[in-house]
Order: C-alpha cells, then structure tokens, then sequence
C-alpha cells in the first residue's frame, strides 16, 4: 500500500476507482456530480483541485495497491489551524483497517506538515463504518446537522466530529 500526494498522472487511476466504486459510495454517501463520470469533465475537476492543492488550499491523497487506487482522502477548508478531512476506500477493502490505518497518517501529515491543530469531519447517520473509523482514531462526535444530506432518494442526518491535534 502506498498514499501519496495526488498529481495528473493519477488522474485515469483516480477516474476509473470512482467509476468502479459509484455505486458502492452512494449507499453511505450523497452522489457525486454527473461530471465526476465523464472523463474530459473529471480531468478538468481535477485539474482544478490540483491547482488549490499548489496553492495550499487542501491537500488530495490517493492510496495505490498494486497499482490500482484503492481509496482515496483528502484535508479541505483550511483556515486558521482547522481543516476538515474526508475518505473514501473502495469496497474491495473494507475491513482490513485500510482506512483507520490512512487517516492515522492523514492525521500525522496534517499536524506535522501543516501545523493543523483540530481536525473536522462529516459522515451520514447511515455510515456507521466510517463513524468507527473516526473513532478509533481519536475524533468525538461533535453535534448532528438534521436533513442536511440526501441518500437514496431521502433526507438524511449528518454528524459532525471533530479532533484537537
């Protein structure tokens, strides 16, 4: 397993993990735009994002098995010491502590790299898999935004965590 700092080349690699795992990500998570499926429109998405990352806006990780994006987080918002954070693992990956294992060193980049001091993150009433993972890692529930998400066709909590680095 490696994470490392997304550039172009992971582009084709990042498109195709989102692709493949589309379906998967909208049982836990609101969709992503229809761009986000057509390759010209996410090259473009990213380039932009990529353009924030130079710039020190946030920080996009992708983690590669085998050549093969097998997740992918990222630290946004930066702004006075705080950030939010966000991931995404593929199916194929879950329970092996792929993600409790990346965001720990998510956590590590962020205070050690950026001098982040709290970290904030989000997840749907529904994703109880990612609740655990922000636990294990030290997050607390911090409050819970109501109907703020919609999930398969529904209204859907959102619970907030946050952790003081």
């Amino acid at each position: 397993m490696e994470i490392k700092i997304l550039d172009t080349n992971d582009k084709k690699p990042l498109f195709d993990f989102e692709v493949r795992n589309k379906d998967w990500f909208e049982q836990f998570v609101p969709p992503r735009p229809d761009g986000y499926f057509n390759f010209n429109s996410f090259s473009s998405i990213i380039d932009s994002l990529i353009e924030e990352q130079n710039n020190k806006a946030c920080f996009l990780f992708v983690i590669y098995e085998n050549n093969e994006i097998i997740g992918r987080m990222n630290i946004s918002e930066i702004n006075n010491n705080i950030a939010e954070i966000g991931y995404r693992i593929c199916k194929d990956h879950l329970k092996m502590g792929l993600a409790t294992n990346s965001l720990k060193q998510l956590i590590q980049f962020s205070s050690k790299k950026l001098n982040i001091t709290e970290l904030a993150a989000k997840t749907t009433s529904e994703n109880i898999a990612s609740q655990n993972v922000l636990l294990r890692n030290g997050f607390e529930y911090s409050g819970t935004i109501k109907d703020t998400a919609e999930l398969n066709g529904h209204k859907v909590d959102l619970l907030s965590y946050s952790l003081k680095l």
